[in-house]
């Protein structure tokens, strides 16, 4: 069986899609049709024996949505090409373009839906031109589009919510929902050598994700100043893509520029040498609608796999995995002064810090683990096999 994996976003900066592609090429031939809209990689590419076709689009007109046509045939060519038996649509615009293909060909159709979509549409219209009733109207908008969408899908995938918030939403739609848990896969993050043994890394405090004011970089960095007037030594690793301008101003005002590293983003081979070194991994979401609603972090699994004491933020979903597994502290994630007394307490008390990460790491072995997922991942695809052998 022959399955085509399409996304509209760069590959290699999905690990889900990553995990999901390499544990579906264990049982299937895969072909991955991913849309490049740079326009500069390579046409097609191998990756542990799965083949990668960058489709192209030139940009023509100033508005997105005017592009959205080409973009979406440009993908249905490459799609058809691919000659498939299942197409797996990853995010919103991939189930757009697979509902086209299977409109044309009948083959199976999996939708992993892995944001909330009239959410997210909404959010981004509510920050720039459109006003909070018109934002209100995209997601009315989105949800009636993915209401009517799901029902081409044979099966739906999607990721954990508090509550189950997002699951019960996609299963008034449709019978066959299945939560897949962005967990770490052990196997990406097998070199575990300290890169304090090859350069001078003093940090002793990470923080992995995007660089952004949503998700409380500047209230970690003014705990970190706090931090630091208490005479504790106290240096931060930010792993990431940087999203705010002029940042380092604002580190000099806290008088922490020399207190703080940036790395951008980083392959797991590398970022894992970086963990190894941290006392400290924070994920610190602020107040938004989806945040309030995150069941689990990535990030936070991530500093778990690695033996990490976690600060982070004291929602319903993250402290539900905090206070199960003891395996960090909860904050309020706009306090920067609660934040900074989690990080002296940590720094302090380095037996309870290890106890805390040790909690971590066993949680990730019994619980949450990518190998677990991939099971899951393998039964819900040979149940569709099986259910289309009976048609």
């Amino acid at each position: 069986m022959k399955i085509c994996f399409i996304i509209c976003r760069k590959y290699d900066d999905s690990p889900r899609a990553i995990r999901e592609v390499n544990s579906l090429a264990k049982h299937f031939d895969l072909h991955v049709i991913e849309f490049d809209k740079t326009g500069n990689l390579q046409n097609k590419k191998v990756v542990n024996n799965i083949q990668i076709t960058r489709a192209h689009a030139k940009r023509l007109f100033a508005f997105n949505f005017l592009n959205a046509p080409i973009v979406l045939l440009t993908l249905l060519r490459s799609v058809f090409r691919s000659q498939a038996d299942a197409y797996h649509c990853f995010g919103f615009i991939g189930l757009i373009v697979g509902i086209l293909a299977k409109i044309f060909t009948g083959k199976m159709l999996i939708f992993d839906a892995y944001e909330d979509y009239p959410y997210q549409f909404s959010k981004n219209a509510s920050n720039k031109i459109f006003s909070r009733i018109k934002a209100s109207v995209m997601w009315n908008i989105v949800y009636a589009f993915e209401s009517l969408f799901l029902h081409f899908a044979d099966c739906v995938l999607t990721v954990p919510s508090y509550g189950d918030v997002l699951l019960k939403r996609l299963q008034i739609h449709h019978k066959f929902v299945f939560v897949i848990w962005n967990v770490p896969n052990p196997d990406f993050f097998e070199n575990k050598k300290s890169i304090s043994q090859q350069k001078n890394v003093k940090s002793n405090i990470i923080y992995v994700g995007g660089i952004a004011k949503n998700r409380g970089i500047f209230e970690i960095l003014t705990a970190i100043s706090l931090v630091k007037k208490q005479r504790i030594n106290v240096n931060i690793l930010l792993v990431g893509t940087n999203e705010i301008n002029n940042i380092e101003k604002y580190l000099k005002e806290l008088d922490i520029l020399e207190n703080v590293t940036f790395t951008g983003s980083l392959p797991p081979d590398k970022l894992n040498q970086y963990l190894t070194c941290a006392k400290v991994g924070l994920t610190l979401y602020q107040p938004t609608y989806w945040h309030l609603r995150t069941k689990a972090s990535e990030k936070l699994f991530i500093y778990m796999l690695f033996s990490i004491p976690v600060i982070a933020s004291n929602f319903p979903g993250l402290s539900e995995i905090i206070n199960t597994h003891n395996c960090g502290i909860l904050v309020n994630p706009s306090d920067s002064k609660e934040i900074a007394k989690a990080i002296t307490y940590l720094l302090k008390n380095p037996s309870i810090s290890q106890n805390l990460g040790k909690n971590g790491k066993k949680a990730i072995e019994n619980k949450y683990n990518w190998k677990i997922e991939e099971k899951k991942l393998a039964q819900i695809y040979k149940g569709l096999i099986f259910n289309e052998k009976r048609k």
